[in-house]
C-alpha cells in the first residue's frame, strides 16, 4: 500500500526524472557546428532546412569584422548551386550584387573586374603596359561582388535561425568529448551538448585541430606569406592617380585591385564605388613573403607605411587614407595544413582545415564546394543513423588537394613577381585556370538543372579531386607542367628568362584555351572585354571547334540548341523584366 508522502515521494521524482530526460532531448543534436562565419552559419542553414536538427556554437557575436570579401565567379555560382539543391533561398540572395543589394545590404561593393598592376622597388610611375586585368561579365547574373562580410555573416546567422539551427553566441568551447557513438561539447557556462556529428568551422585556432593535435607542425605548403589589414576610408581611385592611366577596359575601382611587387602585393576591395554606395569604406591589405620581408618588432600601420615608402606609385592612392579601424597583424606566416582533416564524427571544414592566403580569391569557393560535399554526406548519414568516418572521406580528399592546388598558383605568383616577364606569363596561368575551373561549374550546374540529379554536382569533381578544372583530362598535365616551371625558378634550377618562354610554349600548345582569351600573346594585357560577342565567340568556339574533350565536358549537347539558347538569353537580358535591375545599375555606371 503506498502511503501519501510515498506518493508524492514518487510523483516528485518522476517530475524530476521527466525534467531531466527532456533536459537531455533538448541538449540533443544531429550535428553541432563550431563557427558562426560564412561557412558555419550557410551549413547550419542547409541542415535546419532539411529537418536536421543543429546547434551552432561561437565564442564571438554578430555584427563583427571579418575578411574575405572579394568574390569570383565560382563564388556566386556554387551560391546559387546551393540555393537550389537545398531549397534555401537565401543563399541565392547573395550571389549577386543586385540580389544582395535587394534583400541583404547595401554596403557591399561591386566587382566589375580583376585587376593587376606591377611595380617596381622606388620606382616613381609605374609602367602602364604592365598591367592586367580581367573583365568580369555584366550579362545575365550581373556584376561580382566586394562582400561586407559583418553585413553578410550576420545575415547568414539570422537565416540558419530562420530555418531552425540553435544559435549559442558568446559561448566559448571548454571540452570535447568524442566517442564511437556520439559526441559531446561542454560550455563555459557549464552547458553540455550532445550530438551525432561535430564540424569545426572556425580557422586557425581550430578546436578540433589543437584537441586532436592536428596541425602540421611545419606547415607543407610553399607559400610563405604573412599579412596586415584594415578597412580605410578616403582610398582615391586609381584610375585618378597619375600611375593608374593604363588602358584597360575597365575602371580600376570598379573591381578588385592587387599592386603586385617584388615579395608581395597589396589588396584593394573599395566597397563605395556605385553612384548610390552608403559605405565609405575600402578594404586594404598587405601580404609580404615573410622570406624577404620578415617580421619586425614594430607596429603594423608603421610597416604599411614603410612599404609605401618604397612604392610611390602605390602610395598615391593613399595619399588621403585613413584606417577606419585599428591594423591588424597575422605574425609571422598565415599558412597553416592540417595532417587530417576528417576522423571519427567530426570535420575540420574550411579555414579550420587550413589557409593559403586570400590571392585570387580561391578561399570562398573552396569553402563553398566543402559545404556542398559536407552537407549532402550528413543529410545522408543522418537519415541512415550511420556517421563512419569512411563515408566522409571525399571532403577530406576535396579539401586537402585544394588546398595543395590553390598553394601552387599562389606560390609560384610570389615566385613570378621577380620579373614583369615572368609575372605577364604566370597571370594566364591563373587566368587559365579561375575560367576553365567557371565552365567546369557552369557546365555540372546546366547539367543538374536538366537531370534533377543531385550526385552531378559531386561526380563531377571526380576523378580529378581538388583540380581547378577536374572535369578535363588534358588540363591536368598542363598545370602540372606550368607548376613545374615556376618551381624551377624559384630553387634557381631555370632562369626567369627560360622559364617565361616556357611557359607561353605550354600555354600555345594547350588547344583546351578558348583563343578568345587571347592568353598566347604577351602584348595583350587584358582577357577580353566579355561582352556579348566575346560570349557569342567563345560560345561558337566550344560548341563547334573546340576539342572532343571540350565540347563534350564544357559545352555539352547540341551545338546549335546550345547557340540558339544563348541568343535567347541575349534577348531577354536587353528586354525582360527579370534583368531591369541589372540593367539600371550598369546603365548608372
Amino acid at each position: 500500500m503506498i502511503t501519501r508522502f510515498g506518493l508524492i515521494n514518487s510523483i516528485f521524482s518522476y517530475l524530476l526524472n521527466l525534467q531531466f530526460d527532456l533536459s537531455k532531448e533538448v541538449n540533443l543534436y544531429d550535428v553541432i557546428i563550431i563557427g558562426s562565419g560564412m561557412f558555419g552559419s550557410s551549413l547550419a542553414a542547409v541542415l535546419a532546412r532539411n529537418e536536421a536538427k543543429v546547434l551552432l556554437i561561437d565564442a564571438g557575436k554578430h555584427p563583427r569584422f571579418a575578411v574575405g570579401e572579394s568574390t569570383v565567379r565560382d563564388t556566386s555560382k556554387l551560391l546559387k548551386i546551393l540555393s537550389q539543391r537545398f531549397d534555401v533561398p537565401e543563399l541565392g540572395n547573395i550571389s549577386s550584387f543586385v540580389e544582395i543589394n535587394e534583400n541583404v545590404s547595401s554596403n557591399c561593393g561591386l566587382k566589375r573586374n580583376f585587376g593587376f598592376a606591377y611595380h617596381r622597388s622606388q620606382q616613381q610611375q609605374q609602367q602602364p603596359k604592365e598591367v592586367y586585368q580581367i573583365v568580369i561579365p555584366d550579362h545575365f547574373e550581373g556584376p561580382e561582388i566586394h562582400f561586407f562580410r559583418q553585413d553578410i555573416d550576420h545575415y547568414l546567422c539570422q537565416v540558419a535561425q530562420k530555418h531552425g539551427a540553435t544559435v549559442l553566441e558568446e559561448t566559448r568551447i571548454t571540452d570535447i568529448n568524442i566517442t564511437s557513438k556520439e559526441v559531446t561539447v561542454e560550455t563555459n557556462s557549464h552547458e553540455q551538448f550532445k550530438g551525432s556529428y561535430i564540424v569545426d568551422a572556425t580557422g586557425y585556432r581550430s578546436v578540433l585541430a589543437q584537441k586532436f593535435n592536428l596541425r602540421e607542425e611545419t606547415c607543407r605548403f610553399k607559400t610563405h606569406s604573412r599579412s596586415i589589414f584594415t578597412h580605410m576610408k578616403g582610398v582615391k581611385p586609381y584610375e585618378e592617380c597619375k600611375a593608374g592611366k593604363s588602358q584597360v577596359p575597365r575602371k580600376w575601382s570598379q573591381g578588385t585591385l592587387h599592386h603586385c611587387f617584388d615579395g608581395g602585393w597589396i589588396w584593394v576591395i573599395p566597397f563605395n564605388n556605385t553612384p548610390d554606395a552608403h559605405n565609405p569604406l575600402t578594404s586594404v591589405g598587405l601580404q609580404l613573403d615573410s622570406r624577404k620581408y620578415p617580421l619586425v618588432d614594430t607596429n603594423p600601420e608603421t610597416e604599411w607605411n614603410r612599404i609605401l615608402s618604397k612604392f610611390p606609385s602605390i602610395a598615391e592612392q593613399f595619399e588621403q587614407a585613413t584606417p577606419a579601424k585599428p591594423w591588424i597583424s597575422t605574425g609571422s606566416r598565415l599558412q597553416y595544413s592540417s595532417s587530417q582533416t576528417i576522423g571519427e564524427r567530426y570535420c575540420l571544414a574550411a579555414h579550420a582545415a587550413g589557409f593559403i592566403e586570400p590571392l585570387y580569391s580561391r578561399g570562398l569557393p573552396l569553402s563553398l564546394n566543402s559545404l556542398l560535399l559536407l552537407a549532402d554526406k550528413l543529410l545522408l548519414a543522418i537519415a541512415d543513423e550511420d556517421f563512419s568516418t569512411e563515408r566522409f572521406k571525399d571532403v577530406e580528399s576535396y579539401q586537402q588537394k585544394t588546398l595543395d592546388n590553390i598553394d601552387a598558383l599562389v606560390a609560384g605568383s610570389y615566385t613570378s613577381w621577380r620579373s614583369y616577364e615572368l609575372w605577364n606569363a604566370w597571370v594566364r596561368i591563373w587566368y587559365a585556370c579561375a575560367n576553365l575551373s567557371t565552365l567546369h561549374l557552369q557546365a555540372s550546374y546546366e547539367s543538374y538543372l536538366q537531370n534533377s540529379n543531385p550526385q552531378i554536382l559531386t561526380e563531377a569533381y571526380s576523378p580529378n579531386w581538388g583540380s581547378f578544372c577536374p572535369s578535363l583530362d588534358s588540363f591536368q598535365p598542363f598545370f602540372a607542367q606550368a607548376v613545374e616551371i615556376i618551381d624551377a625558378v624559384e630553387t634557381g634550377q631555370m632562369s626567369s628568362e627560360t622559364a617565361t618562354s616556357k611557359l607561353f610554349f605550354l600555354i600555345q600548345n594547350a588547344d583546351f584555351l578558348p583563343p578568345v582569351f587571347n592568353l598566347e600573346k604577351p602584348e595583350i594585357n587584358n582577357g577580353g572585354s566579355f561582352d556579348a560577342n566575346h560570349l557569342r565567340s567563345l560560345a561558337r568556339w566550344g560548341n563547334l571547334l573546340a576539342p572532343s574533350e571540350v565540347k563534350q565536358k564544357l559545352f555539352s549537347g547540341d551545338a546549335e540548341e546550345n547557340l540558339s539558347r544563348l541568343e535567347k538569353e541575349f534577348e531577354a537580358f536587353e528586354h525582360s523584366d527579370k534583368y531591369s535591375s541589372v540593367r539600371a545599375l550598369l546603365n548608372n555606371l
